[in-house]
């Protein structure tokens, strides 16, 4: 049996000017009805420029899909399917796994992560996409790492990114395998738009995550993350006798070692 996937995207044509009295409306450009097999999944539509648009699909392959296989396709602005391509995430003839697809400046960042079992280490790797071809370019490079000794690999850390207000600014981060009771440690690296790093290092959050909670994390537009989190008084409770039961704080981490 076919399934049919209906691709569509909506166009903003113009902004409309504090003079203007009357909104211009929005194009609503329909693509054709695209026949895939019931296995495949559209997973995101990750990136855009000039000439349409980039999305991601998985082919659904494998035991519940857990050895899906990633495709990269190009619509143009008519919303045509115009290329796709198998991405390649091996790493020493090993799968890596998918983290992330990032659009940011002139790149397109796919972010990855492979586990070592008998050494008990997470790497993290960047590596950039050729608008072109639909292929990764042969400049991966490792990021970030985890040790996970003691624990299983469902404990062994995870990753994110966030882009500053701006655009100029890339954070990647991390958080170490959880410990009960114990302080989080996490590991920031922040890029230009040219992804050439500025900066990295590790911290240990200065309270235990018996009472403190991350909620945000973001990079600022000269490259300085933040961490907004709650403090809980005793313990993780939101109310206490009809009053809140925490406060916030914002921890933030600069490139000088300066932290406040």
């Amino acid at each position: 049996m076919k399934k049919v996937f209906l691709f569509s995207v909506m166009a903003l044509i113009g902004c409309v000017a504090f003079s203007q009295s009357k909104p211009k409306f929005v194009d609503l450009v329909m693509g054709n009805e695209l026949k895939v097999s019931k296995k495949e999944s559209m997973i995101s539509i990750f990136a855009s420029d000039e000439t349409g648009v980039y999305a991601l699909k998985s082919d659904g392959k494998g035991f519940y899909g857990l050895n899906s296989n990633f495709i990269v396709q190009h619509y143009d602005n008519k919303m045509k399917l115009t290329h796709q391509e198998q991405i390649d995430l091996k790493y020493q003839d090993k799968d890596k796994d998918l983290e992330g697809t990032i659009d940011f400046g002139d790149n397109i960042i796919f972010l990855t992560s492979f586990i070592n079992q008998k050494t008990k280490m997470k790497y993290l790797f960047m590596q950039s996409l050729n608008r072109n071809t639909l292929v990764l370019n042969n400049d991966i490079k490792k990021i970030g790492e985890i040790n996970f000794e003691g624990e299983t690999k469902f404990n062994s850390g995870g990753f994110g990114f966030d882009i500053s207000q701006d655009s100029s600014k890339l954070l990647v981060y991390y958080n170490k395998p959880y410990q009960k009771k114990e302080n989080e440690e996490y590991g920031f690296t922040v890029f230009d738009v040219a992804i050439n790093q500025l900066w990295s290092k590790e911290v240990v959050l200065p309270y235990s995550d018996k009472l403190f909670m991350v909620s945000d994390y973001i990079v600022d537009d000269d490259g300085n993350v933040h961490l907004l989190g709650r403090l809980y008084k005793d313990k993780i409770k939101n109310a206490k006798g009809g009053k809140p039961n925490y406060k916030y704080l914002l921890l933030s981490y600069y490139s000088d070692e300066a932290e406040h």
